[in-house]
Protein backbone atom coordinates (compact mmCIF):
# COMPACT_ATOMS: atom_id res chain seq x y z
CA UNK A 1 0.00 0.00 0.00
CA UNK A 2 1.25 3.45 -0.94
CA UNK A 3 0.64 5.69 2.08
CA UNK A 4 1.98 8.77 0.32
CA UNK A 5 -0.60 8.71 -2.48
CA UNK A 6 -3.57 8.72 -0.10
CA UNK A 7 -5.01 11.06 2.50
CA UNK A 8 -4.75 9.07 5.74
CA UNK A 9 -6.25 10.38 8.96
CA UNK A 10 -5.10 8.91 12.27
CA UNK A 11 -8.20 8.33 14.43
CA UNK A 12 -7.17 7.69 18.04
CA UNK A 13 -9.88 6.22 20.23
CA UNK A 14 -8.96 6.52 23.89
CA UNK A 15 -10.65 3.69 25.80
CA UNK A 16 -8.87 3.85 29.16
CA UNK A 17 -9.55 1.96 32.36
CA UNK A 18 -11.62 3.72 34.99
CA UNK A 19 -8.51 4.55 37.00
CA UNK A 20 -6.68 6.13 34.09
CA UNK A 21 -9.83 7.88 32.92
CA UNK A 22 -10.29 9.58 36.28
CA UNK A 23 -6.63 10.58 36.28
CA UNK A 24 -7.07 12.32 32.93
CA UNK A 25 -4.63 10.06 31.10
CA UNK A 26 -4.94 10.39 27.32
CA UNK A 27 -2.93 8.42 24.81
CA UNK A 28 -4.24 10.70 22.08
CA UNK A 29 -2.65 13.72 23.74
CA UNK A 30 0.62 11.85 24.30
CA UNK A 31 0.80 10.78 20.66
CA UNK A 32 -0.12 14.23 19.38
CA UNK A 33 2.66 15.71 21.49
CA UNK A 34 5.24 13.28 20.12
CA UNK A 35 4.04 13.91 16.56
CA UNK A 36 3.57 17.68 16.92
CA UNK A 37 6.28 18.45 14.34
CA UNK A 38 4.53 16.39 11.63
CA UNK A 39 1.57 17.12 9.35
CA UNK A 40 -0.30 13.98 10.39
CA UNK A 41 -4.00 14.74 10.85
CA UNK A 42 -4.93 13.26 14.24
CA UNK A 43 -8.57 13.00 15.28
CA UNK A 44 -9.34 12.19 18.94
CA UNK A 45 -12.25 10.13 20.26
CA UNK A 46 -13.22 8.76 23.70
CA UNK A 47 -15.02 5.48 24.48
CA UNK A 48 -16.05 3.99 27.82
CA UNK A 49 -18.14 0.96 26.88
CA UNK A 50 -19.32 -1.06 23.91
CA UNK A 51 -22.01 1.41 22.84
CA UNK A 52 -19.72 4.43 22.96
CA UNK A 53 -17.00 2.53 21.08
CA UNK A 54 -19.50 1.64 18.37
CA UNK A 55 -20.57 5.28 18.11
CA UNK A 56 -16.98 6.46 17.79
CA UNK A 57 -16.30 3.95 15.02
CA UNK A 58 -19.43 5.12 13.22
CA UNK A 59 -18.12 8.69 13.53
CA UNK A 60 -14.87 7.62 11.89
CA UNK A 61 -16.73 6.44 8.79
CA UNK A 62 -18.64 9.72 8.57
CA UNK A 63 -15.53 11.86 9.05
CA UNK A 64 -14.52 11.83 5.38
CA UNK A 65 -16.77 10.76 2.53
CA UNK A 66 -13.76 9.80 0.41
CA UNK A 67 -12.98 6.92 2.80
CA UNK A 68 -15.37 5.05 0.52
CA UNK A 69 -12.84 5.60 -2.25
CA UNK A 70 -9.86 3.84 -0.62
CA UNK A 71 -7.41 4.83 -3.33
CA UNK A 72 -7.97 8.44 -2.27
CA UNK A 73 -8.33 8.33 1.51
CA UNK A 74 -8.27 5.87 4.40
CA UNK A 75 -8.66 6.03 8.17
CA UNK A 76 -5.94 4.53 10.37
CA UNK A 77 -7.83 3.51 13.52
CA UNK A 78 -5.80 3.40 16.74
CA UNK A 79 -7.63 1.96 19.77
CA UNK A 80 -5.88 2.65 23.07
CA UNK A 81 -7.51 0.22 25.49
CA UNK A 82 -6.84 0.25 29.22
CA UNK A 83 -6.19 -3.49 29.26
CA UNK A 84 -5.85 -6.30 26.79
CA UNK A 85 -6.00 -10.08 26.97
CA UNK A 86 -5.52 -12.69 24.26
CA UNK A 87 -9.32 -12.95 23.87
CA UNK A 88 -9.96 -9.24 23.36
CA UNK A 89 -9.89 -5.78 24.92
CA UNK A 90 -11.06 -4.50 28.29
CA UNK A 91 -12.19 -0.87 28.23
CA UNK A 92 -13.67 1.50 30.79
CA UNK A 93 -14.74 -0.35 33.92
CA UNK A 94 -13.36 -3.66 32.57
CA UNK A 95 -15.98 -3.92 29.82
CA UNK A 96 -14.96 -6.90 27.65
CA UNK A 97 -14.80 -6.40 23.89
CA UNK A 98 -14.01 -9.83 22.47
CA UNK A 99 -12.45 -10.20 19.03
CA UNK A 100 -15.73 -11.38 17.42
CA UNK A 101 -17.46 -8.28 18.79
CA UNK A 102 -14.70 -5.93 17.63
CA UNK A 103 -14.69 -7.63 14.24
CA UNK A 104 -18.40 -6.94 13.89
CA UNK A 105 -17.97 -3.33 15.02
CA UNK A 106 -15.23 -2.73 12.45
CA UNK A 107 -16.95 -4.55 9.60
CA UNK A 108 -18.76 -1.50 8.18
CA UNK A 109 -15.55 0.52 7.96
CA UNK A 110 -13.65 -2.42 6.53
CA UNK A 111 -16.29 -3.00 3.87
CA UNK A 112 -16.46 0.69 2.96
CA UNK A 113 -12.68 0.81 2.49
CA UNK A 114 -12.54 -2.28 0.31
CA UNK A 115 -11.05 -4.46 3.08
CA UNK A 116 -8.19 -1.98 3.45
CA UNK A 117 -8.71 -1.22 7.14
CA UNK A 118 -5.58 0.03 8.89
CA UNK A 119 -5.68 -0.85 12.59
CA UNK A 120 -3.44 -0.20 15.60
CA UNK A 121 -4.31 -1.82 18.93
CA UNK A 122 -2.43 -0.20 21.78
CA UNK A 123 -3.02 -2.70 24.55
CA UNK A 124 -1.28 -5.68 26.04
CA UNK A 125 -1.56 -8.70 23.72
CA UNK A 126 -3.20 -6.53 21.05
CA UNK A 127 -1.69 -8.51 18.18
CA UNK A 128 -4.00 -11.37 19.15
CA UNK A 129 -6.55 -9.28 17.28
CA UNK A 130 -5.34 -11.37 14.33
CA UNK A 131 -7.98 -13.84 15.52
CA UNK A 132 -10.57 -11.65 13.84
CA UNK A 133 -9.19 -13.00 10.56
CA UNK A 134 -9.95 -16.55 11.71
CA UNK A 135 -13.66 -15.84 12.11
CA UNK A 136 -14.73 -15.48 8.48
CA UNK A 137 -13.33 -15.65 4.96
CA UNK A 138 -13.32 -11.90 4.40
CA UNK A 139 -10.17 -10.41 5.87
CA UNK A 140 -11.13 -7.96 8.68
CA UNK A 141 -8.16 -5.64 8.12
CA UNK A 142 -5.37 -4.94 5.68
CA UNK A 143 -2.78 -4.18 8.37
CA UNK A 144 -2.72 -4.72 12.13
CA UNK A 145 0.00 -3.15 14.30
CA UNK A 146 0.14 -4.15 17.98
CA UNK A 147 2.24 -5.89 20.67
CA UNK A 148 2.18 -9.62 21.34
CA UNK A 149 2.97 -9.25 25.04
CA UNK A 150 2.18 -7.06 28.04
CA UNK A 151 3.61 -3.55 27.64
CA UNK A 152 3.41 -0.32 29.60
CA UNK A 153 1.47 2.65 28.25
CA UNK A 154 4.67 4.67 28.00
CA UNK A 155 6.37 1.96 25.92
CA UNK A 156 3.39 1.71 23.59
CA UNK A 157 3.12 5.48 23.11
CA UNK A 158 6.80 5.70 22.21
CA UNK A 159 6.61 2.76 19.82
CA UNK A 160 3.40 3.78 18.07
CA UNK A 161 4.63 7.36 17.66
CA UNK A 162 7.63 5.98 15.76
CA UNK A 163 5.41 3.77 13.60
CA UNK A 164 3.05 6.60 12.64
CA UNK A 165 5.92 8.98 12.01
CA UNK A 166 7.45 6.43 9.68
CA UNK A 167 4.28 5.47 7.80
CA UNK A 168 2.38 8.77 7.68
CA UNK A 169 5.15 11.39 7.71
CA UNK A 170 8.34 9.85 6.32
CA UNK A 171 6.40 7.37 4.14
CA UNK A 172 8.70 4.47 4.91
CA UNK A 173 7.71 0.83 4.47
CA UNK A 174 5.84 -1.03 7.19
CA UNK A 175 8.94 -3.15 7.76
CA UNK A 176 11.10 -0.07 8.32
CA UNK A 177 8.53 1.65 10.55
CA UNK A 178 8.29 -1.43 12.78
CA UNK A 179 12.07 -1.69 12.89
CA UNK A 180 12.27 1.92 14.08
CA UNK A 181 9.62 1.28 16.74
CA UNK A 182 11.66 -1.62 18.04
CA UNK A 183 14.96 0.25 18.21
CA UNK A 184 14.97 -0.23 21.97
CA UNK A 185 15.07 -3.95 22.57
CA UNK A 186 13.61 -5.69 25.58
CA UNK A 187 14.67 -8.92 27.18
CA UNK A 188 11.27 -10.49 26.44
CA UNK A 189 11.09 -9.46 22.80
CA UNK A 190 10.19 -6.49 20.64
CA UNK A 191 7.65 -3.78 21.37
CA UNK A 192 5.47 -4.03 18.26
CA UNK A 193 4.85 -6.31 15.33
CA UNK A 194 2.67 -6.07 12.23
CA UNK A 195 0.42 -8.61 10.52
CA UNK A 196 -1.47 -8.48 7.25
CA UNK A 197 -4.97 -9.90 6.93
CA UNK A 198 -3.95 -12.08 3.99
CA UNK A 199 -1.10 -13.78 5.86
CA UNK A 200 -3.31 -14.56 8.86
CA UNK A 201 -5.79 -16.30 6.58
CA UNK A 202 -2.97 -18.17 4.87
CA UNK A 203 -1.60 -19.45 8.19
CA UNK A 204 -5.09 -20.31 9.44
CA UNK A 205 -6.03 -22.20 6.26
CA UNK A 206 -2.69 -24.03 6.32
CA UNK A 207 -3.10 -25.57 9.77
CA UNK A 208 -6.89 -25.55 9.95
CA UNK A 209 -7.04 -23.96 13.39
CA UNK A 210 -6.01 -20.88 15.31
CA UNK A 211 -2.27 -21.21 15.88
CA UNK A 212 -0.47 -18.06 17.11
CA UNK A 213 2.89 -19.87 17.01
CA UNK A 214 2.48 -20.33 13.26
CA UNK A 215 2.34 -16.55 12.95
CA UNK A 216 5.00 -15.75 15.55
CA UNK A 217 7.52 -18.09 13.92
CA UNK A 218 6.65 -17.36 10.30
CA UNK A 219 9.50 -16.78 7.85
CA UNK A 220 10.18 -13.54 6.01
CA UNK A 221 9.85 -15.32 2.66
CA UNK A 222 6.06 -15.20 2.96
CA UNK A 223 5.86 -11.59 4.17
CA UNK A 224 4.66 -8.84 1.91
CA UNK A 225 6.53 -5.56 2.33
CA UNK A 226 4.69 -2.31 1.59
Amino acid sequence: MNFKSRTIDLHIIDAPSQRFGKAGASEAVALQYRLRDTDINIVSHIAWDQKSLQRRLSNVLRFRQSYRTPRKALPFIHIAAGHGISDGLLIGQDVPIGWPILNEMLSEINEATGNNLLLGLSSCHGLYGYRMACIEEQKPFHLLVAPWRARTTRQLVMAFARVYRGLLHDYTSVKQAIKEANRVRHKDGTLLDALYGWEVRKAYDLVGYDDPHKLMKRGNKDRRDT
